[in-house]
């Protein structure tokens, strides 16, 4: 069946792109971009190099309550030394309204020798998108592309549309929906480019292989989404030079997977949490001079790897930008195109290895930072020492590591076989095991083959149910419940703190407030003990939220603790946010934590 449907896929792209070559043919306007194949990607490479974009921010301009500002906030860009404003639709949805103040900005910025891009808002970014039906959507985006192309054919500096936060909504821009749209804005105007936004992660060849004839290039937005800690050994957010090393790696990796296609490399310049720059000593908002001075690396680092670069963030008069301005002079005076850097991955990162001493070390095992994988490394006296690298080169000895790493968190969705048992063995020696994200429940097939009765994915894969036994309980996923009260069910060292025995805690939350940090995973203990249990109310999702329907479905466990040999395994069933959970106790429970780790 899978071979059937791979191979009906590939006809259809095949039919889909021989279309897009009959078109150009018979294609009677002026284009002289190819419709599809190599040569369109080698046209739009050619015409999108060196594309330096300001991404919406107008402080200073707002010319859409006041249009006299329109002229001036073009120029002020256009003295930066940029080429092109991407302009996206205030409320996401591009309306009359919307397209009369694109042509208008499209006729001024071609005045002032501009360049001019749109962005389209996807389903996930507009609720009111969200809630038409499937044809509606599609509709929509075919009739936007459309009338993007037509704007285009009469002015010829507007080149390019994207979509923003592409990667999370893969699913209705599928394959065949592409195709669609392709056909259709190529059909009246080839030289449009279609330039969508991704991240790390979601950047593959899995996407260049089912998208990329109806794709002409990537803006791939930097924010550190590679978990620099799995490879580059006491990862420091706050370290300019480490920073920068983990943007080269990841350009470098992009550039390797994208192929032909052009890489825009977008980058922030006004949020430093989360890996969209570098954190400030006490990571609180940063003075103006480290603005500058992230904004400028991020910026060389782009013109050295990438083809061009949309900035995104603050307005166009700060300090940040007359910074981009005098690199940009340089490299005009240098004749320096964008992009021509490329090589090793990882020819970076050799200068930050370093060998281990015998510990103590915080052990991590994760994909990414959230909830404890965020929170639990900041707590630790101990230094943080992330193991996916000794666990993928089968160097992780399990007894050696109850010494080294007395507490050891792990936070994965995907983890090979044999992963779980190293982690018992490690548990059975003494260490302290945390368990985060649900290990398993995702995807097993994409790690390690299948036997033939074995689900791929649920509650029913082998480390689901592997990781669901080391901490003694019966996993369920479905159906999460809104955690409306906590309760302590007995005394422990990891409950000290966190409320009497018995007494109900309400969960804080903010009505009209986003709920899915709140949702918890209905599990059952078996051997565990459970030290906090939680009330769940129901919370289906309705298409667009996950909506409360004021029912209790029941109480859960809320944090186990399991006895493994001589050490224990420690979980948790509140992996959207913990924090959120767990409220005013969070802090107190991480010192618990290290208390207990300490102990064994």
């Amino acid at each position: 069946m899978a071979d059937q449907q791979s191979a009906e896929l590939n006809t259809m792209r095949c039919a889909a792109v021989i279309g897009l070559l009959v078109l150009a043919s018979a294609c009677a306007c002026a284009q002289d971009a190819p419709m599809a194949g190599p040569e369109r990607l080698v046209w739009m490479r050619e015409h999108l190099l060196n594309t330096v974009a300001k991404f919406e921010f107008t402080q200073g301009y707002s010319f859409r309550q006041n249009p006299e500002n329109l002229r001036p906030f073009m120029e002020a860009i256009k003295a930066r030394g940029f080429t092109a404003w991407d302009q996206m639709a205030l409320g996401g949805i591009w309306d009359d309204e919307a397209f009369a103040l694109l042509e208008r900005s499209i006729e001024v910025a071609a005045e002032v020798g501009l360049d001019v891009w749109a962005t389209l808002s996807p389903p996930s970014g507009a609720q009111e998108i969200a809630r038409w039906s499937l044809q509606q959507r599609q509709e929509y985006y075919y009739s936007t592309a459309e009338r993007f192309a037509r704007l285009a054919s009469e002015h010829p500096n507007f080149v390019g549309f994207g979509c923003d936060d592409f990667p999370y909504n893969m699913g209705f821009f599928s394959p065949e929906m592409l195709a669609e749209m392709a056909r259709r804005w190529r059909g009246i105007c080839p030289r449009l480019a279609f330039v969508p936004l991704f991240y790390y992660g979601s950047i593959t060849r899995e996407l260049f292989e089912t998208r990329g004839d109806y794709i002409d290039g990537i803006v791939f937005h930097f924010r550190a989404g590679s978990y620099p800690h799995a490879y580059l050994p006491g990862y420091d957010p706050k370290n300019f030079e480490m920073y920068g090393d983990v943007m080269r790696y990841e350009l470098k990796r992009i550039r390797q997977i994208a192929g032909d296609h052009p890489v825009i490399c977008g980058i922030y310049v006004w949020y430093y949490q989360g890996g969209w720059g570098v954190l400030t000593p006490d990571e609180q908002n940063p003075a103006e001079e480290h603005i500058v001075r992230d904004a400028a690396q991020k910026f060389e680092i782009a013109h050295e790897y990438a083809d061009g670069v949309r900035v995104y963030g603050l307005g166009i008069g700060h300090a940040a930008y007359q910074a981009m301005e005098q690199l940009l002079h340089t490299w005009q005076a240098q004749d320096s195109d964008w992009g021509q850097e490329r090589g090793d991955p990882e020819s970076h990162l050799a200068r930050w290895q370093q060998e281990l001493g015998d510990g103590p070390y915080l052990g991590t095992l994760l994909s990414g930072e959230r909830g404890l994988g965020r929170d639990l490394p900041r707590a630790c006296p101990w230094p943080r020492v992330e193991l996916v690298r000794y666990f993928e080169r089968g160097e992780f000895d399990p007894v050696a590591a109850a010494r080294r790493y007395p507490l050891l968190l792990a936070s994965r969705a995907t983890m090979p076989r044999e992963w779980p048992g190293l982690l018992r063995r490690y548990a059975e020696a003494g260490g302290t095991l945390v368990l985060e994200m649900v290990p398993g429940w995702v995807v097993d097939a994409g790690v390690q083959a299948l036997e033939a009765d074995e689900a791929d994915r649920g509650d029913e894969a082998p480390t689901t149910l592997e990781m669901a036994e080391l901490s003694g309980i019966e996993f369920h996923y479905h159906q999460r419940g809104f955690a409306t009260r906590r309760r302590v069910v007995e005394e422990h060292a990891l409950t000290e703190g966190l409320g009497e025995v018995g007494a109900w805690q309400t969960v804080p939350f903010e009505e009209g407030g986003n709920t899915y940090p709140y949702l918890v995973h209905p599990v059952r203990a078996t051997d565990a003990e459970v030290l906090i249990e939680v009330e769940h109310e129901v919370c289906p999702y309705d298409g667009v939220s996950y909506a409360r329907r004021g029912e209790i479905a029941g109480t859960y466990p809320l944090l186990t603790v399991n006895q493994v040999g001589e050490g224990y395994v420690v979980r948790h069933y509140a992996h959207n946010s913990p924090a959120a959970v767990f409220g005013e106790v969070w802090e107190a429970l991480l010192d618990n934590l290290l208390r207990l780790a300490e102990a064994e």
